[in-house]
């Protein structure tokens, strides 16, 4: 590979980039590549994906130098830091620690003592640095001692509510979610039966948190027409017609027939484009019904937030031959993702050529046209259509949305022995899981 291919595979957590390091005699080369994507967020979404800390973990390991691995991350680590980066490099200093790199416990182990000095005097923590969640995560480490890990986190949580009183900053759902499943219910009974003083304290607090938040419960009132007339009216000032909030879905699962009837004519006569887009966004929960070439002079609108509505939003709830004589010109104009999003539910088989035709050139594939195409070939099975599957796969920046396509590979066997290699390093760990077994 060279040092470009290397770097782009690499960030994406392509099992591509540790095949070319473990085959790689000068495998020195790419030291420095290997270092900067470690002390810096390459994750593409880690609320889906989490972090490539074990797909980093592993790269190191092979090039070598562990130690100046260890030292400048645990160094990066003890920084101020935004959230998905300190996750990234947490989860690289749990793989030194689980391999027995002595330091890195004792890097994580500090990281704990002084979030639980330093984390109460924090008023007003920002979202941006996200000093709870790091503690959490380091507290969520500690219950691989079991019970007595358990027993220590809240004990130090009693204490800092004791010392400083309580906050939001108590409210650690994820933490006794691990811990139930990874202890069992024995921490409750501890929490509720204990005498001391710093576990009354913490049980308390959260006790009375959680009764405040499961109290709390926003009244859902009956949405009408009017109601999304007048949010549309409110976002006009922010050009951004898809900020509806729940009200679309809220108006679509409870209106009667006649109701959407009325929405849609509604829509269809208001004059503003953005009131217009607003409305229509209500009928990507529900069919479109009226007939649907009442929508068909906004499929080439020059207004591009009511052609996405249209193409990519009510449009392709619908299987009609009429909305598949639309795709060709949606790709002649450039409307990549809307074409797509138009043949998950009107595919056949000659529509692989415009694909190749119109997909295949670019790299830089959006999420629509991603996930439109694993619609495609999720619900028609192809044995030609490898090379738009492997081009998705080498492009796509989502690692979750990558095993989705590794999974249609599989399902329309048209996945290569060098593609199922490589699997089984990427970065995602439901892609290595998925190739494990295939060919053995």
């Amino acid at each position: 590979m060279t040092l470009k291919t290397f770097t782009r595979d690499f960030r994406r957590g392509l099992g591509s980039a540790i095949v070319e390091l473990k085959s790689n005699p000068k495998k020195e080369k790419y030291h420095n590549i290997v270092m900067k994507c470690c002390l810096k967020d390459i994750a593409h979404d880690t609320q889906i994906e989490g972090t490539k800390g074990h797909y980093l973990y592993t790269a190191i390991k092979i090039v070598g130098n562990c130690e100046e691995y260890l030292k400048k991350i645990s160094e990066k680590y003890n920084e101020k830091l935004y959230w998905r980066l300190s996750c990234q490099l947490f989860d690289i200093l749990c793989c030194f620690a689980d391999d027995g790199y002595a330091v890195a416990n004792e890097v994580l182990e500090n990281r704990y003592k002084w979030f639980r000095k330093h984390l109460p005097t924090m008023k007003n923590c920002s979202f941006k640095y996200c000093e709870r969640e790091r503690f959490e995560n380091l507290m969520v480490r500690k219950l691989s001692g079991g019970l007595e890990g358990f027993k220590q986190c809240i004990d130090d949580m009693g204490e800092m509510i004791i010392e400083h009183g309580n906050d939001d900053c108590i409210f650690y759902d994820w933490f006794l979610c691990e811990a139930e499943e990874k202890i069992g219910e024995d921490i409750f009974s501890y929490l509720k039966n204990s005498e001391k003083k710093s576990v009354i304290a913490f049980y308390r607090s959260y006790s009375e948190l959680k009764n405040e938040r499961s109290t709390y419960k926003r009244e859902i009132e009956t949405v009408t027409i009017k109601h999304l007339i007048d949010k549309a009216n409110e976002l006009v000032a922010t050009n951004n017609p898809f900020r509806m909030s729940g009200l679309p879905y809220k108006f679509a699962k409870n209106a009667t027939a006649d109701e959407l009837k009325l929405l849609a004519e509604t829509a269809l006569q208001e004059p503003s484009d953005f009131i217009k887009t607003s409305l229509l966004t209500t009928f990507r929960f529900v069919d479109f019904p009226l007939d649907i070439e009442l929508l068909f002079p906004y499929v080439y609108s020059d207004n591009e937030y009511l052609r996405e509505v249209v193409n990519e939003r009510v449009l392709p709830r619908i299987k009609d031959r009429r909305i598949r004589a639309i795709v060709p010109k949606l790709f002649k104009n450039g409307d990549v993702d809307g074409a797509l999003a138009l043949l998950k539910l009107n595919f056949e088989i000659d529509d692989e050529a415009l694909i190749r035709k119109y997909v295949m050139r670019s790299k830089k594939i959006e999420y629509v046209a991603i996930c439109s195409v694993i619609d495609i070939y999720k619900d028609n099975r192809s044995k030609s259509c490898g090379d738009i599957l492997l081009h998705f796969y080498k492009n796509v920046k989502c690692t979750h949305c990558r095993c989705d396509i590794v999974e249609a590979m599989i399902n329309n066997g048209v996945i290569s022995q060098s593609v199922i290699e490589e699997c089984k390093y990427d970065s995602y760990e439901d892609t290595r899981e998925l190739v494990k077994n295939i060919g053995v």
